[in-house]
This record gives structure tokens, C-alpha cells and sequence, in this order.
């Protein structure tokens, strides 16, 4: 058994000058305003549309990311319709095989503060059912793999908590939505950490797309 912590990351490398002239250029189709473009007045513009709510212009501009998390969390992200994703097949993944270590990996929750590659007596003593939960649904997997079963099969004993990776393409505007919806306070605290994770990086690869969503979680902490 293998316990780590989630994570995600941009894969995609993000040109923030040309995001802003895909998006300007499209934007000026609609108000034929081409002949007075800057870079200065294209910055100004995309300030504007985002704050006139006017975001269809950043449908315009996509971005992959790929989350690590467990299949708990996995499943809410894929509730964000206006988006592609790819995920570990859990079909094809044997993880009896010598590319997984002959182990299942499992993500830890964010309440249990468990420091990755610090496993210690202390944290199993305090969460006992959990561990040992996930214990006997490895085992349970590896015995049926060993009895015939296919990991197609198998698979059914697996927990919500099982590690999986997922890609996720979405446009700008369906990662603003997706940000007020899982950065905010109410949202499950494990896809929370890893939203408010993104937001920054997004920000700071892009920051005029999120200055406000910044400032809302992370400046001015209103829904703390």
C-alpha cells in the first residue's frame, strides 16, 4: 500500500500574450474594432469583457490539466460537462503488475494532516478503520487477481480513496466556472485544496483571466 498526497498541474505551455490576442481577436469580430488594436487595448479589453460578464470571448482559449486525486474527487470533476478528459483505466490498470510495485496507491484525505513519506505509527493508531480499510481492499484485490479475476473485476473492491489521474480540457470560462464552484468554502475540502492550488497557478500563468477570482479567495479571503 502507497499513501500520497494529491496534486495537479498545467500542462499545457501557456503564451499569456497570445491568449490575449486569441482572445481580442475574436472579440473585435463583434465590434469590427481590429484597426485600433494594442497590446495595452487588448489587455483593456479582456478586462472589460470579464468585467461585463461577457466571458463566451474566452471560450476561445482552452487549457489541459491533470489532476491526481482519488476516484472520489475524480468523479466531481468530470460534473463540469464542458470539458474533455482522459483517466486511468482502472480496466487496464492491473496493479498486481511490476510497473505499480505490486501495490495499490490511495490519496490521502486532507482532514487526516498526514505528512507524505512520513507514515508513522501515530497516524495509523489515529485512524485505524481507515487504514486498515484500505489494507484489506488491496489484499482483497491482489487474492482475487491471484484467483482468475481480471482487474476489470477486481476492481470492484477498490475504494473511493484508490489513486487515479485524469486530464481535464476545458476553455477559460468553464475553469472560472469551475473555480467559483470548487474553490468556495462550501466545496468538498479535498477538491478545494487542490482548486485553490490551480487557481494560483492559473493566475500566475494568466493573471488577467483570474485577478478577481484571486482576489475573492486568496486576497480578500470572502469565502474563507
Amino acid at each position: 500500500m502507497k499513501l500520497i498526497k494529491p496534486k495537479v498541474e498545467i500542462l499545457d505551455r501557456i503564451d499569456r500574450d497570445q491568449v490575449i490576442a486569441d482572445i481580442t481577436t475574436v472579440a473585435r469580430t463583434c465590434y469590427k474594432s481590429e484597426d485600433v488594436r494594442t497590446k495595452e487595448k487588448d489587455k483593456a479589453l479582456v478586462k472589460r469583457l470579464i468585467e461585463s460578464k461577457h466571458e463566451a470571448m474566452l471560450e476561445f482559449v482552452d487549457v489541459t490539466v491533470k489532476f491526481t486525486c482519488s476516484r472520489a474527487i475524480a468523479q466531481e470533476i468530470t460534473r463540469h460537462r464542458m470539458a474533455s478528459y482522459a483517466m486511468e483505466s482502472q480496466r487496464y490498470c492491473a496493479y498486481n503488475k511490476d510497473r505499480f510495485n505490486h501495490e495499490i496507491t490511495y490519496i490521502i484525505p486532507s482532514h487526516t494532516n498526514y505528512d507524505e513519506g512520513k507514515y508513522s505509527l501515530k497516524y495509523e493508531v489515529a485512524n485505524r478503520p481507515f487504514i486498515n480499510s484500505l489494507l484489506y481492499s488491496e489484499k482483497a484485490y491482489f487474492d482475487l487477481i491471484e484467483d482468475g479475476w481480471k482487474a476489470q473485476e477486481a476492481r470492484d473492491v477498490l475504494p473511493n480513496a484508490t489513486k487515479t489521474e485524469i486530464n481535464m480540457k476545458a476553455n477559460l470560462r468553464e475553469w472560472r466556472h469551475f473555480f467559483k464552484l470548487r474553490c468556495h468554502h462550501t466545496a468538498h475540502p479535498d477538491i478545494r485544496v487542490l482548486a485553490l492550488d490551480l487557481l494560483k497557478q492559473m493566475h500566475e500563468q494568466i493573471p488577467i483571466i483570474f485577478d478577481d477570482l484571486y482576489d475573492t479567495y486568496f486576497t480578500n479571503d470572502s469565502e474563507g
